[in-house]
């Protein structure tokens, strides 16, 4: 077993600066743990990579071309890990409090989990949700296709997908962990290959943790071990990155559901965006304001394109799978 406890892997797209802040950030926090860091900077950084080359913490810096996805360059990164495990950091990430040490000690305290995570906050200390959610289900996916999920955000019936009512706040067992603060043993990464490249830039991280499974991992949520992210909220605001994350979970359901289920989950994936077209359309026509009639445009636009993402249900097939349909 290495002796070096933990190699951290941030993938800089074109944030070098950003990316000098996380590394300033890890190396005042993490005073417990023996560590490396390798940033993979796709595309041109900006000067001498923003202070990363000459950052204190002497990082290793892998350089990729522009079009490297998300998922590719932290498996070339990882490729040079030597660490017992990897943490996978956002490159606008603050680590606060000793995450990154506290993040080790609860891997430690709770092997059998095998990947954890840790909460997340916005800059503002807002809690950020999407540090972990709960792989699609039926249900969940029902619920968004009918915006319940926006009406009862804190409820766990209707906003199961996202955990709705758990403040983040308890330490829990979890189906999805963020790789925006995702520590995973090196052996388990290596044992799956690491991301699936099919997966680009949404749905690897889902798709990871799933088939890590197999492996009879458990992913784990811990509140002691806590970042700041400036995240990217507008992202669903820019249609190509809806279309990105919509033909990202449909290959989840193709890859993860059984074959009862997976024609019902195309289906449901396949009408989420009109019914979010009809819905800020018509919020749009009632409440006259810029963010309503974007928010419509952007939904018009994503139903328009929906070629780019659809996987048409058969009605043969959904017919002869009805009677046996069970939940994934």
């Amino acid at each position: 077993m290495s002796a070096l406890d933990l190699s951290i892997i941030v993938v800089s797209d074109h944030t070098p600066q950003l990316a000098a802040r996380a590394l300033t950030s890890v190396m005042t926090e993490t005073r417990q743990s023996s560590y490396e860091v390798i940033v993979a900077q796709t595309g041109p950084g900006e000067g001498p990579e923003g202070g990363v080359v000459a950052h204190p913490v002497a990082p290793l810096l892998l350089h990729l071309p522009a079009c490297t996805s998300t998922a590719r360059a932290a498996n070339q990164a990882a490729r040079l890990a030597g660490g017992k495990y990897l943490l996978l950091l956002h490159a606008d990430a603050l680590v606060i409090d000793r995450a990154i040490d506290k993040l080790l000690a609860f891997a430690a305290a709770n092997p059998y989990a095998r990947i954890w995570g840790g909460r997340t906050l916005f800059q503002n200390r807002k809690l950020d949700s999407k540090s972990c959610w709960q792989r699609m289900t039926l249900w969940n996916l029902f619920c968004r296709t009918s915006g319940l999920p926006a009406i009862f955000e804190g409820s766990n019936l209707f906003n199961a997908g996202a955990y709705g009512g758990w403040a983040r706040d308890t330490v829990r067992k979890v189906d999805i962990v963020s790789d925006a603060f995702i520590l995973i043993e090196r052996d388990l990464w290596n044992s799956l290959k690491g991301f699936d490249t099919a997966f680009e830039n949404y749905g690897h991280e889902a798709d990871l943790c799933l088939r890590a499974r197999t492996f009879a991992a458990q992913p784990m949520f811990t509140p002691d071990a806590t970042i700041l992210h400036s995240g990217k909220p507008h992202d669903l605001l820019i249609a190509s990155s809806t279309l990105d994350l919509i033909a990202s979970e449909t290959a989840l359901v193709q890859r993860h559901w059984n074959s009862a289920a997976a024609p019902f989950g195309r289906f449901l994936l396949n009408v989420w965006p009109l019914t979010r077209a009809i819905t800020t359309t018509t919020a749009a026509t009632l409440i006259p304001a810029d963010r309503a009639r974007c928010a419509a445009r952007h939904w018009r636009t994503v139903w328009k394109r929906r070629a780019e993402w659809t996987i048409a249900p058969n009605p043969a097939e959904i017919a002869a799978v009805a009677p046996s349909l069970v939940e994934t």
